[in-house]
């Protein structure tokens, strides 16, 4: 299967692949070439990808050889033999440190208490989204420093 993966900014990953798992609002799903065509919306979490050749690539994080990739809210399209995954956000290596994210996770979720308490439902959905963001990557983190 083909798999491409993008922001806005840039195209986050391009290459065949065995399989990819996505995190969903119903759960993990996994994409197989037997899997039916489906369009699908996508939260904030970690993605799985079990790639044919692993050897020759660089700037991913493995783990038992599927790479790994945080990406925000987003949508898949799975067509036959392509998956297309367009995302708001996507990490591939962390750019920040565990102690910068703690602390951006610590920040956000004081807003979110007062935002439930005072708030609008689409300004609470927006930072509930941004959390789901950092505590993927701050498992990315982690999975990166103890690799």
């Amino acid at each position: 299967m083909r798999l491409k993966i993008s922001t806005p900014d840039k195209s986050v990953y391009q290459g065949e692949v065995r399989s990819i798992s996505l995190p969903t609002d119903s759960g993990t799903i996994t994409i197989t070439e037997n899997s039916a065509p489906m369009v699908t919306s996508l939260k904030p979490g970690i993605i799985n990808i079990v790639p044919f050749e692993s050897t020759h690539l660089s700037g991913y994080i493995f783990s038992k050889n599927e790479i790994l990739i945080s990406i925000g809210k987003g949508m898949a399209f799975v067509d036959g033999k392509i998956i297309r995954i367009v995302t708001s956000s996507a990490t591939t290596i962390p750019t920040e440190s565990l102690e910068s994210l703690r602390k951006k996770k610590e920040a956000l979720e004081g807003e979110i208490i007062q935002l439930k308490a005072k708030g609008s439902i689409e300004q609470l959905s927006n930072k509930m989204n941004i959390l789901e963001k950092i505590n993927a990557d701050l498992q990315l983190e982690s999975i990166y420093n103890h690799a």
